[in-house]
């Protein structure tokens, strides 16, 4: 539930209306226990650190910044953290010109969990090669190459972590800590060493709040009984955790404002504040404002007939008018202008007019949620693209955020970890070619002969036309490089290399397109 209301939050504040409402935050729990033996997930470190940070930075400037949603589980609330003077200090903010020795940088990032490598190509990971350092910060979506001149620190480039390709310049990045798990567990062993439980700290996110932050039970009795579960699995007095009482006792302590939701005597919900000490037999109730559409019988991901399912449409579309006459703002969410233009279509065709008093109060806006509502209490309806056209997308486990993954499959779908010059490749529209290297050339249009500041190409090797002639080459930008795939043929014979604009590669892509129809049509056959 967290992580849609997070998706949901995040919606609401990219629509223009509520350009001012900040972007949420979610805090996660780690996903294994100390005793488990594993660390977690780079990822879930990093949204918790992208967290704190976001917090820290807004209480240093509350006058010009929107204060941050945070969604956050029970769990998570229970498990101790960075104290945030501690936290704070563990950042460090590198610019171009900076004069530092790469060696202490190398020293402070490994204090700061970050793991040596040959290669950088995960989060946490550093990697130092003469003058040159890689860093993959927990906050950044992209590793840093950073680039010395003795010990001044000459340049800052992101880079492709896949290819190892160099991406924008930038003047400064702020590194902040290559872990948090692993982090803790030093500090609590240091203080068992030394015999004082105390003799460093910890905190949990309820200190990087402001004293007036309003705290939302969304679903109280199921907190509790989240947490007294989480219990059960916590050795009594863990210093890694905050037990259910004391955290209780924090919440009741503080300056914290809290609100619940409540029913209404005449149906729906509200927010109430919530004066009342929270208590582990408090025994609260929650009755969401948010009423299905299930209710009113949408078209579900199991279609019926097509003449049913026209009929239920219609019947959707009628109760859609039903809450317009009522007053209520309907809103559609659609995925996409197609479907937009769907809508307004069958809606005229439904015999129900665009520009009548009632559809003022219809809006179409562009969007992805799975499943729309009504919350009477508001005079408002959420109806999806899915519910009247019947198109149901399946609803996948949470993927750990991978900031560069999207990116790199679409822009690198070749392996330049394995690729070495020599090897052959296929680019889709010339062919097969001999790969030789990487190549910065000049930007277009620029006099300038420094090709430091243009752009990466890989360069493949064709085949002569005539014999004696200079092989030619084929430059292909880095933004281009889906277009290559390494060449993977039967046997160990070498393949012959097309010639550019030759027909040869066309005719055996018109073959093969023809052999893949072919086969279609046999399989086809087989199926009838």
């Amino acid at each position: 539930m967290h992580q849609d209301l997070t998706t949901w939050l995040q919606w609401f504040s990219n629509q223009e209306d509520l350009s001012s409402f900040s972007q949420p935050y979610f805090y996660p729990a780690w996903e294994h226990l100390p005793h488990e033996a594993k660390l977690p997930h780079a990822d879930v470190i990093s949204e918790r650190l992208e967290t704190l940070m976001a917090l820290l930075r807004w209480q240093s400037d509350p006058e010009n910044q929107a204060a941050p949603v945070i969604v956050t589980t029970i769990q998570a609330l229970m498990q101790r953290t960075f104290e945030p003077d501690d936290l704070q200090g563990r950042v460090r903010t590198l610019k171009v010109g900076d004069i530092i020795d790469p060696l202490d940088l190398v020293e402070w990032l490994e204090d700061q969990a970050y793991e040596p490598e040959a290669k950088v190509t995960q989060k946490g990971e550093i990697a130092l090669r003469g003058g040159i350092l890689d860093v993959f910060p927990l906050s950044s979506p992209w590793p840093v190459r950073l680039e010395f001149f003795g010990d001044e620190l000459e340049s800052i480039r992101y880079f492709q972590p896949e290819s190892q390709l160099t991406r924008d310049r930038v003047e400064k990045i702020e590194l902040t800590p290559g872990g948090e798990f692993g982090i803790i567990k030093q500090q609590i062993e240091k203080n068992e060493k030394a015999g004082n439980s105390m003799l460093i700290s910890f905190s949990n996110i309820l200190d990087y709040l402001p004293r007036d932050a309003c705290i939302l039970d969304t679903e109280p009795l199921a907190l509790q009984e989240a947490a007294e579960h989480y219990m059960e699995q916590i050795p009594e007095d863990d210093p890694y955790f905050m037990d259910w009482h004391g955290l209780l006792k924090r919440l009741n302590d503080g300056d914290f404002k809290r609100a619940e939701l409540k029913e209404a005597d005449e149906g729906g919900s509200f927010i109430e504040d919530s004066p009342e000490p929270m208590s582990m037999d408090q025994g609260m109730e929650l009755h969401p404002d948010l009423e299905s559409m299930e209710l009113y019988r949408p078209l579900g991901d199991r279609r019926p007939e097509a003449h049913i399912a026209e009929k239920q449409r219609q019947d959707f579309l009628n109760q859609m008018h039903r809450w317009l006459r009522k007053g209520y703002q309907v809103l559609v969410i659609c995925n996409n202008e197609g479907e937009s233009q769907r809508f307004r279509e069958i809606w005229s065709e439904s015999g129900f007019n665009s520009d009548s008093a009632q559809s003022k109060n219809l809006h179409l806006l562009t969007g992805s949620l799975s499943r729309g509502f009504v919350a009477d209490s508001l005079g408002c309806a959420i109806v999806t693209d899915a519910e009247i056209f019947g198109r149901y997308k399946l609803q996948r486990p949470r993927r750990l955020k991978s900031p560069h993954a999207a990116a790199a499959k679409s822009i690198l779908q070749i392996d330049f970890a394995d690729l070495e010059e020599g090897d052959y490749v296929v680019h889709l529209q010339h062919g097969i070619g001999r790969y030789v290297g990487l190549r910065r050339l000049p930007p277009v249009g620029s006099q300038s002969e420094d090709d430091e500041k243009g752009p990466e190409y890989l360069v493949i090797e064709y085949a002569a036309k005539d014999y004696g002639d200079e092989p030619p080459k084929l430059y292909v930008a880095v933004s281009e490089a889906h277009l290559v795939s390494k060449y993977i043929g039967a046997g160990k014979g070498r393949p012959q290399l097309n010639t550019l604009g030759g027909r040869r590669w066309q005719k055996a892509k018109a073959q093969a397109e023809k052999s893949i129809r072919d086969l279609a049509g046999d399989l086809l056959q087989i199926q009838a």
